[in-house]
């Protein structure tokens, strides 16, 4: 879709804002552009100078506005709140936990939608914008009872006002929009159908509002998550049928990326939150707790590296791949927020699973040396000072659990003098005859057994309360089992406590780990998605092995069926360095490339380019080079992305000193092998990536640099490079003053915007015979995704090469916010006698030189 970046000046705020970037429009058609579909072979434009025919032009933005950043923070806060409220503790937690965050993330991407399409600055922009805020607010007021197996009628007949309020407003504002493009025809039926959606979603939500009564349970609830589902997978749908809706070029993918970035700010947060409660206790920061912090952190910064490493190609995608990289951001953001959660949750589990290790030492006197001698008191008051000096560092709150203890305690010294060295040596040979040998020393030992585990079990939930791990049976509880279960002085009580709070550990360590792996899954699905550079075997393979690793840390979490393994697994330091060690593999291969195209390619190219160069070289490009550069003897000059050396070797023939550079050895070395010994005599070589910065700044430290160079040339590459900002930044500073930047490449309007070519036959206005016209057919120029092409239909060896487009304004603009000044500019094309069917008004190549002038 052809749009503008609309940048518009300060002005009065008004009540309603047009999302039209022109709002005045003569009647002629050149001043009327028209949107493109994204469908090459469709062209929409105007007919019999009709204006309700066209479609209009929309204002662009290619950052997400600070009213669109306002309502992802609010999400995010929002979210933020539900876990801190709800966090996962049972299956049926679990479940509200998936229901809950969908429903929200869901209501983001509908407003989101209209967003990235529509959105303007106006006074009633900002009411509609405030009733969406106050639509978060609303579930920020259901969410500490939001639990559809629970049911808490109230809370659930709010929540689905909430969502018909959320359409409501959406149908409103799209009627606005609709309101502001009523000239244009096209326009109004993609629009209505828009509006009619939501309207049927908002009446739904509120008619089944009132089937939510506290005397029954009801599953009408089911209906928010499907309705919303077609809502989102339709106005995706939509998209596609009408310009005026199209997602394509927007930027929608930059929204879903500053949201991802919010979800990890909050894992951060949260993480913060868990490490000050860990510091607030004695002895805090051992070895352990560092090296868990650290693994911690670490694994957020791999998440967040990773994403970004794996999408930083293109902000844009061809529909298609641009909306199921969105929609798959709903499953990718669930088990983000569920992995994230679980291992920052882990941090403390670790350090409890430490101190029960502390717990099972003390209370336990069976190895130590006094046992021998002692008597049954002198063991209970051993035991009792280890328990008072636990209590000083995890003061007690109730005083049944001091109660059980106390009896535990009372128990022990009922136990005969005569059954310690007994048990001392049992404890040091592990022969039971001795404990075997009366009936007497038998009921001793199994007093003192109950009695140690009663100990150790009301000093674990004493612990488990001190690290804020709570556990409530229902929603809205006032307080959690925990703290209900402790307020009882039976020892079965602190037992069942033990067993909630364990089986509420297994289920963070079962979901943890397949959340794990369905991010790692998902997060490799996007990249596949977004790749825009030809698969070859090296991204086959490192692709197949991120899936192979997330499926492996999915089914760690098979050891919740074996009690005995998931137990060892659990209270030792690894479940969170195991995860870290995963996304470092992951971290590394990311970066680990294989072969690049240009790589595969060189030995192709080389042939197909020989010494002289093909038809484009001879006809184009080279004129083009005689013209923009006046090569002087000892003139220095940079030749950027070399390839066999074409344009270096006709430049140090006619007297220049050249530096050779290319990122791909091998093309370094076919141009080595080219140069005659005459041309050799005035090249030097270095490797050299042009989308590295510190490349360039390696070559600025370098001899190379020294004094600068008269001219940097780049042949024929710039349509080749991902990112020109590395050579843009480092051109005023390889280039000497009055120095000189020049540059050939495809014709951006003609080739790498996709252009077709066409054949029309006509009739000759004089002659009355058939003639045909060449032509190319352009659909698309402002935003085009990163596109796979040959480099020589005639050569079969040739692997698909990635082309970057690139408007003329993003192009120059890159250069001229560094202070370059443009002074020369050609397009060359082919004469009638050259052409070979190319045709002859339109140049397959430009070129152009840029000059620094301070």
């Amino acid at each position: 879709m052809l749009g503008r970046d609309h940048h518009p000046p300060t002005e009065k705020l008004r009540l309603f804002s047009s999302p039209l970037a022109q709002r005045d429009f003569d009647d002629s058609a050149t001043d009327r552009i028209p949107l493109s579909t994204g469908d090459k072979d469709v062209e929409h434009g105007p007919k019999d100078g009709a204006r309700d025919q066209e479609y209009p032009l929309l204002k662009r933005y290619t950052e997400p506005t600070l009213q669109e950043v306002f309502f992802d923070l609010f999400f995010s806060s929002n979210y933020s709140v539900f876990s801190d409220t709800q966090k996962v503790t049972n299956h049926s937690r679990f479940k509200a936990y998936i229901g809950y965050f969908c429903l929200l993330w869901l209501t983001w991407f509908l407003v989101t939608l209209f967003d990235v399409r529509y959105v303007t600055d106006s006074i009633f922009s900002r009411i509609t914008r405030a009733i969406q805020l106050g639509v978060l607010v609303g579930f920020v007021v259901v969410a500490p009872k939001f639990d559809p197996t629970d049911q808490h009628a109230g809370t659930m007949r709010t929540m689905s006002i909430i969502l018909a309020v959320s359409r409501a407003c959406l149908a409103v504002e799209y009627g606005s929009t609709l309101l502001h493009l009523r000239n244009y025809r096209k326009t109004r039926k993609p629009l209505y159908v828009q509006m009619g959606m939501h309207i049927a979603a908002s009446a739904v939500y509120l008619g089944i509002a009132f089937r939510f009564r506290d005397s029954r349970k009801s599953t009408v609830f089911v209906i928010w998550y499907i309705i919303s589902a077609i809502e989102a997978v339709g106005s995706v749908i939509l998209s596609n049928f009408s310009p005026v809706l199209s997602l394509t070029p927007t930027h929608l993918m930059k929204r879903l990326t500053l949201l991802t970035v919010m979800i990890m700010r909050d894992s951060i947060i949260t993480l913060a939150k868990e490490v000050v409660t860990i510091v607030r206790h004695p002895d805090a920061w051992d070895s352990t707790t560092i090296g868990l912090v650290t693994a911690a952190v670490a694994t957020i910064y791999f998440v967040f590296l990773i994403y970004f490493d794996c999408r930083r190609a293109s902000n844009y995608l061809p529909a298609l791949r641009q909306q199921l990289w969105a929609t798959l951001h709903l499953p990718f953001h669930l088990a983000l927020v569920l992995h994230l959660q679980s291992f920052t949750q882990w941090l403390l589990w670790a350090k409890i699973w430490s101190q029960v290790r502390r717990l099972t030492d003390f209370s336990n006197p069976s190895e130590e040396a006094f046992i021998m001698t002692a008597t049954s008191t002198m063991v209970k008051d051993q035991i009792n000072a280890s328990v008072q000096h636990f209590f000083a560092d995890y003061p007690v709150k109730s005083p049944a659990v001091v109660g059980t203890i106390n009896d535990a305690l009372t128990n022990i010294t009922e136990i005969p003098d005569k059954f310690w060295p007994v048990l001392s040596k049992f404890a040091t040979t592990g022969n039971s005859e001795g404990i075997a040998s009366s009936p007497e020393i038998e009921d001793s030992f199994a007093t003192f057994l109950q009695s140690v585990v009663v100990v150790v079990t009301s000093l674990s939930n004493i612990l488990f309360t001190a690290f804020g791990i709570e556990i409530k049976d229902k929603v809205g509880a006032k307080k959690s089992i925990v703290e209900e279960l402790a307020d009882s002085r039976s020892e079965a009580v602190q037992f069942q406590v033990q067993e909630k709070i364990w089986s509420h550990c297994r289920l963070v360590f079962a979901y943890g780990y397949v959340a794990a792996g369905c991010t790692i899954l998902l997060m490799t699905t996007l990249a596949i998605i977004a790749r825009t550079r030809p698969f070859t075997i090296w991204p086959i393979v490192r692709f197949a092995t991120f899936i192979f690793l997330a499926i492996g840390t999915g089914l760690t979490a098979l050891l919740w069926y074996d009690e005995a393994k998931v137990a060892d697994f659990i209270q030792s330091p690894w479940v969170l360095p195991t995860i870290t060690f995963v996304w470092f593999v992951v971290l590394i291969m990311t970066h680990l490339n294989g072969r690049s195209s240009w790589q595969v390619n060189a030995d192709a190219w080389d042939q197909t380019m020989g010494s002289l160069g093909n038809r484009y070289w001879q006809l184009l490009q080279k004129p083009c080079l005689q013209k923009l550069i006046d090569v002087q003897p000892g003139c220095k000059i940079l030749d950027l992305a070399t390839g066999n050396g074409l344009a270096s070797r006709y430049l140090a023939s006619r007297g220049a000193t050249i530096l050779a550079t290319d990122g791909v050895p091998e093309m370094l070395e076919y141009c080595r092998r080219r140069c005659t010994a005459e041309e050799a005599e005035h090249m030097t070589y270095r490797l050299l990536d042009v989308t590295k910065r510190e490349a360039f700044e390696s070559l600025l430290e370098s001899q190379d640099a020294t004094q600068g160079f008269d001219v940097v040339l780049i042949n024929m590459a710039i349509m080749d490079i991902e990112t020109l900002d590395p050579l843009a930044d480092a051109l005023p500073r390889l280039l000497k003053k009055n120095g000189i930047f020049v540059a050939t490449m495809l014709h951006p309007v003609f080739f790498t915007s996709g252009a077709r070519r066409f054949v029309q036959v006509v009739t000759h206005p004089g002659t009355g015979e058939e003639v045909s016209i060449r032509g190319k057919l352009v659909s698309e120029y402002l935003n085009v995704a990163p596109w796979k092409g040959v480099i020589n239909k005639e050569e079969p060896a040739f692997q698909l090469q990635v082309y970057f487009h690139r408007p003329l304004h993003e192009l120059l603009g890159t250069f001229f916010q560094r202070g370059l000044v443009m002074d020369a500019m050609k397009e060359p094309a082919f004469t009638e006698a050259q052409s070979q069917g190319n045709n002859t008004q339109l140049p397959p190549i430009m070129a152009f030189r840029l000059r620094r002038f301070s």
